[in-house]
């Protein structure tokens, strides 16, 4: 089922699939520019995610040909417009990707989350579920935040540990609330929320 290591019988991971799914807010505004730059932190992700956004709220159209997203704007929604929770989570079930992650469109993922998958993807045999909670920075400039593309990764490593210290010492940890990625494998074929 997997492509297994040959000393460890455990998943390779080198050749990862990663697809993140998100009902992103209309594009107007200071919600603009956090789901922007959010979408941007998780298109630094090793390995790339393919990311795919879903409804057809007001901006998905250019942001997803600006970026080279993947959209499915024709998705069950309540009356006021907003993707269902279920329809989000069938679509997100449906993907061939190795991983599959549904996270709010304004939550930032950094290399900590794609180390977290790797590993949790190569030690776990059967079927898992992971889910984490945010850390609210307040009125923080969203742009200030993300690191420019091609830093380096000594760079990065730097700019993480000092966005972890602020929010550590600045942020607001939501837990139960607060729960706004999911990630699970796909591989063995168990779906979530079904």
């Amino acid at each position: 089922l997997y492509d297994r290591d040959v000393f460890t019988g455990r998943p390779r991971t080198a050749h990862l699939s990663v697809e993140i799914f998100t009902a992103p807010k209309p594009f107007i505004g200071d919600d603009a520019e956090h789901q922007i730059i959010a979408i941007e932190s998780w298109l630094m992700l090793k390995p790339r995610p393919t990311v795919t956004l879903l409804g057809n709220t007001e901006g998905c159209e250019h942001i997803v040909k600006q970026y080279g997203l993947n959209w499915l704007p024709d998705i069950d929604t309540s009356f006021l417009g907003v993707p269902l929770f279920n329809a989000v989570f069938a679509a997100a079930n449906s993907s061939s990707a190795d991983i599959v992650v549904v996270s709010n469109a304004d939550i930032f993922l950094f290399d900590d989350f794609s180390y977290a998958l790797r590993k949790i993807y190569r030690d776990v045999s059967g079927p898992w579920l992971a889910v984490g909670a945010r850390w609210d920075l307040g009125n923080v400039s969203a742009r200030a935040l993300l690191p420019k593309q091609g830093s380096r990764p000594r760079q990065l490593a730097r700019y993480r540990r000092a966005i972890l210290r602020y929010a550590r010492e600045n942020g607001t940890l939501h837990t139960y609330g607060g729960i706004d990625v999911w990630a699970w494998n796909t591989k063995t074929g168990a779906a979530v929320y079904d």
